[in-house]
């Protein structure tokens, strides 16, 4: 459901601004992999948005993923890409390479990383990564950033999309819509 609601104690942190969002859903947790004792520095409004790209907002104010976690049976999303655990790419199969359009759409020119840091893999695996797995290739290490589970002729199989910090970079969004369309 879109709310609406602003934060204007520009000394409050983003910890906080999240925890209130949070505290309307029973068990919620956040795992923190930004700095969220960063103060907002401005006052932020949600203005007719879910909590849900409210958070996605926020999080982008440190460039980074909003993601949920599937496994603990409760409401918990990850502020920033999460560390997970080290996968082995040796059984895996690479199906396509590349950069796309959101080197460019993200921020991540604008922001002068370099390009070679937005570089993707399109995987093909057996094993159930979670978002945040990470494996190496030629020595640098690519995170997953997307994944989409298979069952096809009898075959269960994961696609992933991994690639480093750039693949997966968010520009910052401050602005929000209001009724007519118009950002603000």
């Amino acid at each position: 459901q879109k709310k609406m609601q602003s934060f204007q104690n520009v000394k409050m942190t983003y910890k906080q601004v999240v925890q209130a969002i949070i505290n309307d859903y029973e068990n919620a947790e956040v795992i923190w992999n930004v700095d969220g004792e960063k103060e907002i520095g401005s006052p932020i409004i949600q203005y007719n948005e879910t909590d849900w790209k409210f958070l996605m907002r926020l999080c982008s104010h440190f460039h980074g993923v909003l993601t949920s976690d599937l496994r603990t049976g409760k409401p918990t999303v990850f502020m920033g890409m999460n560390v997970g655990k080290e996968r082995s790419m040796v059984e895996v199969e690479i199906l396509g390479c590349g950069f796309d359009s959101n080197y460019f759409q993200n921020g991540c020119y604008e922001d002068e990383i370099p390009r070679r840091h937005a570089f993707y893999l399109k995987i093909k695996a057996r094993e159930n990564w979670q978002i945040g797995d990470f494996g190496l290739y030629e020595g640098k290490k690519y995170s997953v950033f997307s994944r989409n589970i298979t069952f096809k002729h009898g075959e269960l199989f994961f696609i992933y999309h991994i690639g480093m910090q750039g693949a997966y970079y968010r520009k910052k969004n401050n602005s929000f819509s209001v009724s007519d369309g118009t950002r603000v």
